[in-house]
């Protein structure tokens, strides 16, 4: 227990400093290529592109002048907003996403306009953002640890260390956005699953569809994994809590959307190829090769992929990462009949978890690097249980996602493309190659002498000698 002290004065220092070194504020929006030394890292790692558009989200909902660039008034029909920043002030306080478009679901709010109850300055609004997530990131660290050691002494410690070393291989991007929010309610689910706390694990089920969707994949596994408990009364206190959380804020979402309350659905799914998604990596390092074959366009808040083919490639994109998520609960199926106790049972649920995420995040079509967030704790955790194998491949990914952004993307040179394209397509390799590693090595070993058929266990005839 010293020495995790220790470890946390370590984790402070790496998040909360280290993490949140940031440009001086007259130069937010200066060009990297224009500064030098220091200041140019400075200005690389700012990375204050959402933090100004929740700020600006919460300026209109609170009436007070916003900046333009990020505000898209009259929903989805409306154009793009033009670039620039130029400061509109409202006439009265403006509804989320039935006055203007958001782009996520109701759960940013919580998220986004906390600072902006203290500060109406971008760059002070910035800073107390980045306190809040790395806030939040402390806290799904925490819970982290005292779940890996429910599971295995002295896994506690050893999470802590890949969670240190995550975040600092992740680098800014884990601070940034909002995506802590994520990552924090995914750890109380899994602590609350992994401690039968089947309401507080529905709890943060709920809480994570509303702050990003994403979670909702998992959300058969949880139902699963408390049906294996056989625990009376379980499955329905999780489902009355997720159902609870979520039905209030579908009622708070329709009530401020009205007419509007499909667009932001639209416009996800109206979403082309990123060029970070693997599909995206691999065009452009082809592209180097057949200039002609692609063009890159900026919408939708990112760089993405114009060509021909390109819908088609997106059809194609949702489509494998279905059947990869179904491949995972195919073999989570098979898995939870082979395990021998409640530990190795946990060890399985957590690795088919990580291994869903890991199939969002490096399948679809759009990968955006604050999507590595999500894999702390429930990625560490299950990597602290597995092998080297998978931890040296959950840290690589991680630390190539940094290499990726916002070192290269930032970088002004006609060599940029290409080797944006092969580190993003290195990076997503690793991280599907620690998604695989995660279930190889959870997979339960066959018993001597031992056969299992879902609950039941009965002995086998001894082999032939």
């Amino acid at each position: 227990m010293q020495s995790r002290g220790w470890l946390w004065l370590l984790w402070t220092l790496v998040v909360f400093v280290l993490l949140n070194i940031q440009a001086l504020p007259e130069a937010a929006n200066a060009p990297p290529e224009k500064a030098v030394g220091f200041r140019a890292f400075l200005l690389l790692t700012r990375d204050d592109g959402d933090t100004r558009r929740y700020q600006a989200y919460a300026q209109a909902i609170l009436g007070r002048p916003y900046d333009g660039e990020f505000i898209r008034l009259g929903g989805l029909a409306s154009p793009e907003p033009e670039t620039g920043h130029a400061i509109v002030t409202p006439s009265r306080p403006l509804i989320p996403w039935r006055d203007f478009l958001v782009e996520y679901p109701p759960g940013v709010l919580i998220a986004a306009v906390p600072p902006a109850l203290l500060t109406s300055d971008v760059a002070t609004y910035h800073f107390l953002f980045c306190i809040e997530m790395e806030l939040l990131l402390t806290a799904a660290a925490w819970l982290g640890v005292r779940t890996a050691e429910r599971l295995k002494a002295g896994a506690g410690t050893q999470a802590l260390k890949l969670s240190i070393v995550y975040a600092l291989a992740l680098g800014v991007v884990g601070v940034r956005h909002y995506d802590a929010l994520v990552a924090l309610s995914l750890s109380v689910g899994i602590y609350g699953l992994t401690t039968r706390r089947p309401a507080l694990a529905g709890f943060a089920l709920g809480l994570g569809v509303i702050a990003k969707g994403v979670p909702l994949i998992l959300a058969p596994l949880g139902l699963w994994r408390l049906f294996d408990v056989e625990r009376r009364g379980d499955l329905g206190r999780a489902l009355l809590a997720a159902s609870a959380i979520c039905g209030l804020s579908a009622l708070a979402y329709w009530g401020l959307a009205g007419d509007h309350a499909a667009d932001a659905l639209a416009y996800h799914a109206d979403r082309p190829l990123q060029i970070e998604s693997l599909y995206g990596a691999v065009l452009m390092v082809w592209h180097l090769f057949q200039r002609d074959l692609l063009h890159i366009t900026f919408a939708y808040g990112s760089h993405n992929i114009s060509a021909s083919f390109e819908p088609a490639l997106r059809k194609a994109a949702t489509a494998t990462t279905l059947l990869a998520i179904m491949s995972v609960y195919l073999w989570y199926g098979f898995a939870r009949g082979r395990a021998r106790d409640e530990t190795e049972r946990l060890t399985i649920f957590l690795a088919a978890a990580a291994a869903m995420l890991i199939a969002y995040i490096g399948l679809g079509k759009v990968f955006s690097p604050q999507y590595m967030t999500w894999l702390l704790p429930i990625g560490v955790i299950s990597a602290v249980l597995s092998s080297e194998r998978s931890r040296v491949l959950l840290i690589s990914a991680a630390a190539a996602t940094q290499i990726e952004w916002p070192y290269i993307y930032q970088i002004n040179s006609p060599y940029a493309e290409p080797l944006l394209g092969a580190v993003a397509l290195t990076r997503d390799l690793l991280l599907i190659a620690a998604a695989v590693s995660l279930l190889i090595d959870a997979y339960p070993s066959p018993v001597l002498g031992v056969e299992t058929f879902g609950s039941r266990t009965r002995i086998a005839p001894s082999p032939t000698l």
